[in-house]
């Protein structure tokens, strides 16, 4: 999946793309907006503070690792001897 976030300039210059340009450039493609609201860009200001947020509601959960433990004759045989 493409995760993209459009860039939030608070200000619509000539040479800025539109999003729907964007969404045609991104066509075929299976993605997400992860930054600005279509309907609110660029000027979407809360986005810049609130993408990791969105990126972490799409990522799998994570698995909870149970420590591991290692002999005292294993942790001796990684030492270098000195």
């Amino acid at each position: 999946p493409v995760y993209f976030s459009g860039l939030v300039t608070l200000s619509r210059t000539p040479d800025m793309v539109p999003w729907e340009g964007w969404a045609q450039a991104l066509d075929g493609f299976s993605w997400t907006s992860i930054g600005a609201r279509p309907s609110r860009y660029p000027e979407d200001l809360i986005s810049l503070w609130r993408w990791s947020e969105r990126l972490r509601e799409l990522a799998p959960p994570l698995e909870a690792f149970k420590p591991s433990t290692l002999p005292l004759s294993a942790l001796l045989d990684l030492i270098p001897q000195v």
